[in-house]
């Protein structure tokens, strides 16, 4: 359709770019046009590269594209980012600066003073941060405390939530493709177990920064 939007995907080949890729597939607004991923894969079509876990089969236009490598110049004026944050950080700096708005998964720059994190349904109003015409991040945060921080955040704006204990068994999904790779979860055990000492923390920051903000979201009012 000539009024998409071509954007790039980078981590194309694991399983959160993926998801990216096929909730972009027939977008009416956006066209994965570049897909960006390791070494390994760059130079590959995306079919031959991809280890493919999606319900919805990859389309034939999609499997065709050939991936891009990260030191690939791209032409794409919008970023979807879900590599790992060892590699995106610095490439999400890079491309925001050259002018592109990179909307991220990654967890390397959820921290930073003066980038959106945002939960769309707790504080949409920080999109307000971003200049239109100018390169920018925005990040969506950890898996689990995205939900935790829409259940409390309206909690907290009326009657001032002090403490919350949660569980999370993100483990082993969160050690992403390779753990899919595997028919025992013993075999990941100490892979999972370390994930989830990262994820914990992850999880306590992204909620405690969404949390501090949510009172003051009109868009959560």
């Amino acid at each position: 359709m000539s009024n998409q939007l071509s954007v790039a995907v980078l981590g194309a080949t694991g399983l959160v770019g993926q998801g990216i890729v096929a909730l972009l597939t027939n977008h009416p607004r956006f066209r994965p046009a570049e897909l960006i991923a390791s070494p390994r894969s760059a130079g590959k079509r995306y079919g031959e590269a991809v280890v493919w876990r999606e319900q919805t089969p990859l389309q034939p236009s999609i499997a065709a594209l050939e991936v891009l490598g990260t030191d690939a110049e791209i032409a794409s004026s919008v970023v979807f980012s879900s590599a790992t944050s060892a590699v995106s950080t610095a490439l999400e700096t890079r491309y925001a600066g050259e002018g592109r708005l990179v909307i991220s998964s990654a967890s390397g720059h959820r921290m930073d003073a003066h980038v959106p994190l945002v939960v769309p349904e707790v504080n949409a109003a920080h999109l307000q941060l971003v200049q239109r015409g100018r390169g920018a991040i925005v990040t969506n945060c950890n898996c689990a405390a995205m939900f935790v921080a829409m259940v409390l955040a309206p909690l907290h704006r009326d009657y001032t939530v002090e403490a919350v204990q949660v569980t999370t068994l993100q483990a082993v999904s969160g050690a992403g493709i390779r753990a899919s790779r595997v028919s025992t979860f013993s075999t990941t055990s100490s892979r999972c177990r370390e994930k989830k000492r990262r994820s914990s923390a992850s999880c306590r920051r992204c909620s405690d920064r969404c949390l501090l903000t949510a009172s003051n979201s009109p868009h959560s009012r």
